[in-house]
């Protein structure tokens, strides 16, 4: 059960999703009670009808940026897709400030405007600049994990260049911006995906993926689980899509994603009787959250962290009573996760009753309820 090729399963390609249903209560939803190892098929319409009355609800209220923007390199007219991945960090820029790869010809660069973490497609040189609708990216590191640490600015009619701050990075974003849409859906995105992609209570961006269950929620049903809703922010980074790469899955390494809970809704959490996760992200802040409370003392403060918290069979959900969750990748570490929850021989069974039942996988698919 610690195996990567355990996690593997073939699925029928015509089972991916690449749009959501209309309406959002349409979808299927398969609820499995774990006490009884019985599985129910319905609609998620009827959703209501199974969550528990005493749990505290757990949304993740993380919005999606419109990541990628295209360029022009100067001196060619090949146009190059720049995926804008987060801010560097302090820590990135410590790491950078004592390592020998950055861009010599760039005066300054790390004191200059905001810098970023971008993927750039095709070959990238230190100090390369791409004219971007009326913006300029410019490359002034290249780091061994592929991203690229990127500055963007303007430029006024006397050529003087205006480096951008982080606020203005997000607002070009939006500007000039595309929906980052998953890899396994083989489309450009459209103005459609740029609200269908983001729950109706997405708020706090900084994003590059959505937490996908949450798509299913409507208005009607949130305005019915207020009472029960507490909201968290984790800023879903591309290590959500990341391949497991180890013969052993406890030897992964988790990527890190920004995370903040308020006091309050911190308070709310983790002094509930039980606690349902609106998606696997909400699912893993929650228990960070919960374990980081373990060693430290009361009352809460409002959480600032980067939270890497991996769960697996050989480290289970503890906190966590109920997870809403959709259907994931095979050998990703969301549908390790789901194993942690039911049971690797239990996780089998029910993924297999999907594909035969012709449940919609992925971000835009059906959706499961762990009770």
């Amino acid at each position: 059960m610690f195996a990567l090729s355990s996690y593997d399963y073939p699925l029928p390609k015509h089972l991916i999703a690449t749009a959501p249903i209309y309406p959002r209560e349409a979808a299927k939803l398969l609820v499995y009670d774990r006490t009884k190892e019985h599985i129910t098929h319905t609609t998620f319409a009827h959703l209501l009808e199974f969550i528990p009355k005493d749990c505290i609800i757990a949304l993740n209220n993380t919005r999606v940026l419109k990541a990628r923007i295209y360029g022009k390199k100067l001196g060619s007219q090949t146009a190059r897709e720049i995926f804008f991945h987060r801010f560097a960090t302090g820590d990135d820029l410590r790491t950078l400030s004592s390592a020998n790869t950055l861009d010599s010809t760039c005066a300054s660069p790390l004191d200059s405007g905001a810098l970023a973490l971008c993927q750039i497609r095709g070959r990238v040189k230190l100090g390369d600049v791409f004219a971007c609708a009326g913006f300029y990216a410019q490359v002034v590191a290249l780091l061994d994990n592929g991203h690229r640490v990127t500055r963007f600015f303007t430029q006024d009619i006397e050529s003087s260049q205006r480096f951008l701050s982080q606020e203005a990075v997000l607002a070009m974003l939006e500007e000039i911006g595309h929906i980052p849409l998953p890899p396994y859906i083989k489309r450009a995105s459209n103005d459609n995906d740029a609200q269908d992609y983001q729950s109706l209570f997405a708020t706090q961006a900084g994003a590059i993926a959505a937490p996908t269950a949450s798509l299913h929620l409507s208005s009607t049903m949130l305005e019915a689980l207020k009472e029960q809703v507490a909201y968290l922010t984790l800023h879903i980074g591309a290590g959500t899509f990341a391949s497991v790469n180890v013969p052993d899955i406890r030897n992964h390494k988790m990527h890190t994603e920004s995370l903040h809970i308020t006091a309050q809704a911190l308070e709310k959490l983790l002094c509930a009787k039980s606690r349902l996760c609106v998606g696997t992200s909400a699912l893993r802040s929650v228990e960070y959250a919960a374990r980081l409370y373990e060693a430290h003392p009361k009352p809460y403060a409002d959480l600032h962290a980067q939270c890497d918290i991996f769960l697996h069979l050989g480290d289970k959900p503890r906190y966590v009573d109920y997870l809403l969750t959709n259907f994931h990748l095979p050998k990703s570490t969301l549908t390790m996760l789901v194993a942690s929850m039911v049971g690797y021989e239990q996780w089998r069974q029910i993924y297999e009753q999907s594909i035969a039942k012709e449940y919609r996988f992925y971000s835009y698919g059906d959706a499961m309820l762990i009770l």
